[in-house]
Formats: structure tokens, C-alpha cells, sequence
């Protein structure tokens, strides 16, 4: 299936728009990536997994103006019938947004604990 929008297929035909948007994030998670500071596993391996689909979804879109995304799934839920296709690199940037929430939410407790 190929898409020229963002998820579940919104903004269709923008595809220039976003190339622009993964390019700009690209250059902001690298600085955040290479930026000297204390060592945060779930912060790393965010950015890392965020990295990775930023540049999996932008080579498509460089290559062939539009990303490829070839997993479908059936979950045989209502509305969900069958789940919008999707590609690893979208896998990868769901998972570091879950990893990023569950490191602020644990960061934000262990401040509510020492303070």
C-alpha cells in the first residue's frame, strides 16, 4: 500500500511537506542523540527507535515519493477491520512515543518522590 500522508493515510498528497517535517526532526533527534549528557537508556534507545523510523520513512518518500507500508493485520475488532497497513519504520516511532510517555511518567514520579 503506499501513502503519501501521514498515519492511517491523513493528509494525503503532502508529500513534500513531510519530507521537509523528517528531515527538520532528523537533524533534531541526531543533535539530541550526539549531544554530550548523563547516560539515559530509555532516552537512547527513544531517539534511537525514533531515528530509525524517521530515516526509514524518509528514504521512501526520497526514493519513491511516497512510504510503503506492507503489514496489514485483521484483528477482527469493530472499526479496526481491517487495521490501517503499516510499515517497521511507523512500528518504530509508535514504540519510542511508549517508551518516551513511560520514561516521563517514571521521571515525573521518582521528582514527585524526592522532592
Amino acid at each position: 500500500v503506499t501513502n503519501t500522508g501521514a498515519a492511517f493515510g491523513s493528509f494525503r498528497g503532502n508529500n513534500t511537506f513531510f519530507v521537509v517535517i523528517s528531515v527538520v526532526a532528523l537533524v533534531v533527534v541526531t543533535v539530541l542523540l550526539v549531544r554530550p549528557r548523563r547516560s539515559d537508556p530509555w532516552r537512547d534507545v527513544s531517539l534511537a527507535l525514533l531515528l530509525a523510523g524517521i530515516l526509514g520513512n524518509l528514504t521512501d518518500r526520497l526514493l519513491y515519493g511516497h512510504v510503503i507500508d506492507f503489514l496489514l493485520f485483521n484483528l477482527h475488532i469493530r472499526y479496526a477491520d481491517p487495521w490501517p497497513a503499516f510499515n517497521v519504520a511507523d512500528s518504530c516511532i509508535s514504540v519510542a512515543v511508549v517508551l518516551f510517555i513511560i520514561h516521563s511518567f517514571a521521571k515525573q514520579k521518582s521528582a514527585d518522590v524526592e522532592a
